[in-house]
């Protein structure tokens, strides 16, 4: 019953008005809850960040489409000016390059997670040599354990649902991630508890909205999105839609 609740609750707060606003084409990876057409039955509607920049842009009298595809894929279209738009990327140099970033969007802390070690004292990652981490290809944490020697330590996964699982089943002993996606998966696709460890790998890594610098348009829709952003900002409705995000994940 509580999730057929929370469903009706943000498809109804969230459904979309008629708009018909010139229609842009933004482009991203499967990255619940944050960005997802897979799991956005009981979401806000396709996820937190997805929504906020189509509110953004809509504010601008664009209407944002968005299409889901393999991650590395939306990078290539982007650098080749085939992507106009890339939703929720981090800041890398070599992105830089090819991209324009808007003005922050939202904050992602990456943390761990456990199931058989809620008790582990996890102070640093020197505690985490004799533990097997599962980790997920392609992120940038990937670099800061590496750094901290634990290379060997690293099980890797293909996508976000097989790291989680392999957690759930013990087959790993601690896995990264930022709180809101391990947390989804875990309460509301396999109902399951994980334990969150009281050690931070990164804090406040904003995430962005990019614009291709190939985009004949580019300058045009990236000052287009930070208009709109700060208009939602100073009206509160990136603020409601943050805190009802965050309240669906916190039963």
């Amino acid at each position: 019953m509580k999730k057929v609740f929370l469903c009706m609750f943000f498809l109804f707060c969230y459904a979309p008005l008629a708009f018909s606003g010139e229609k842009i084409s933004g482009y991203t990876c499967e990255w619940a809850p944050y960005t997802t057409v897979k799991w956005s039955g009981g979401l806000n509607g396709e996820g937190v960040f997805s929504e906020i920049s189509r509110e953004a842009f809509k504010r601008s009298g664009y209407d944002l489409q968005i299409t889901y595809m393999d991650w590395k894929d939306a990078l290539k279209g982007a650098e080749e000016g085939q992507h106009a738009i890339i939703v929720a990327a981090s800041k890398k140099p070599e992105r830089e390059a090819f991209m324009y970033y808007s003005e922050p969007v939202l904050d992602v802390d990456y943390v761990l997670f456990t199931v058989k070690h809620k008790d582990a004292a996890i102070k640093d990652f020197a505690d985490l040599k004799n533990y097997k981490i599962g980790i997920e290809s392609g992120y940038s944490y990937i670099d800061i354990f590496k750094e901290n020697g634990l290379a060997s330590n690293l099980v890797y996964f293909k996508e976000t649902e097989e790291k989680i699982k392999a957690l759930l089943d013990g087959d790993v002993d601690f896995i990264p991630g930022n709180a809101f996606s391990a947390l989804f998966f875990a309460k509301y696709i396999y109902e399951k508890t994980m334990h969150k460890v009281d050690f931070k790998i990164s804090r406040g890594k904003p995430y962005y909205v990019c614009i291709s610098k190939k985009s004949k348009d580019s300058k045009i829709l990236l000052e287009a999105f930070n208009k709109g952003l700060a208009q939602i900002q100073a009206d509160g409705t990136l603020g409601t839609m943050r805190m009802e995000f965050e309240h669906l994940l916190s039963y």
